[in-house]
């Protein structure tokens, strides 16, 4: 077993806005189960905790593209309009790398990029459509997330984590 804790900054939605994204994921979850994909590793989590934006001192009006796919990792781009804040996303263990571009990060969905795309498209179509175009706030807050993960190289991936103290930002 190896085990690792990762600290880091990460903006979140509101309690309505952050429920939408959940919604979304387990979604996109539940059509790229790939309980015989070979684009990605079965003891990898598509969702290892709830969309989660890492990013620090970013301020302003918040701004959340819709969901695209970069490197197998599903995420909505995420922009600042007063500042835009430092973006040293963690390293997860067992992953690729995440995306180049701040955002929400929903999960990885391996290299299958026909099969994602295919779910993208799906989901602007199905129940949550409703959650799926742009979202943006002018209130949003930062906290800082420990994440504690155990894992076993081909045979399972566990996360516990903890989000620390809401500091509570608004447009200037």
């Amino acid at each position: 077993m190896n085990a690792e804790r990762l600290t880091f900054d990460c903006a979140f939605l509101n309690d309505t806005q952050m429920a939408d994204l959940a919604r979304e994921q387990s979604s996109f979850a539940m059509a790229l189960s790939r309980p015989t994909s070979r684009s990605c590793p079965a003891w990898l989590p598509f969702r290892l905790m709830q969309p989660f934006c890492p990013i620090l001192d970013a301020a302003g009006r918040i701004r959340v593209g819709t969901s695209v796919a970069i490197g197998g990792w599903i995420i909505r781009p995420a922009s600042f309009d007063a500042a835009p804040g430092i973006y040293e996303p963690p390293i997860l263990p067992g992953y690729p790398p995440l995306p180049p571009v701040p955002g929400f990060i929903m999960g990885y969905a391996g290299t299958d990029h026909a099969r994602i795309q295919n779910a993208i498209a799906q989901l602007s179509v199905s129940q949550v459509s409703d959650t799926v175009g742009e979202i943006s706030a002018n209130a949003w807050y930062s906290a800082r997330v420990t994440l504690d993960i155990v894992w076993e190289e081909g045979k399972s991936y566990c996360v516990t984590r903890e989000t620390g103290s809401p500091c509570w930002k608004k447009k200037p």
